[in-house]
């Protein structure tokens, strides 16, 4: 997972909290991993122990750019190893989840 933020309410403190967390860039996150191989006729589902609200998805390259955003992970025009950002957000907040595939 890469960085969240999440608020909560606090009984003790009668008032919401929240809690940020930053994370290192997404090349040193997933570093050289070699993800899954698949092919661009792969279907990619996300499951979520709660479904968020939303959710978008976002590929980057190995120079840290984001080059592009979709509703879900998309395969199509993608090749060779592709790192994959999923940002979901909840009534409480959002995460950031990374992952990268080799598609042939």
């Amino acid at each position: 997972m890469g960085g969240y933020d999440w608020s909560y309410f606090d009984q003790e403190e009668n008032s919401m909290a929240s809690v940020q967390a930053e994370t290192i860039p997404v090349s040193e996150l997933v570093g050289k991993r070699k993800g899954p191989t698949v092919n661009s006729d792969t279907s990619i589902e996300l499951k979520f122990e709660e479904e968020p609200i939303s959710y978008q998805v976002n590929t980057w390259d190995s120079a840290g750019n984001i080059t592009g955003s979709f509703k879900d992970v998309v395969l199509d025009g993608q090749s060779g190893r592709t790192i994959y950002e999923v940002v979901a957000t909840w009534e409480r907040g959002t995460g950031h989840y990374f992952f990268p595939l080799t598609i042939e």
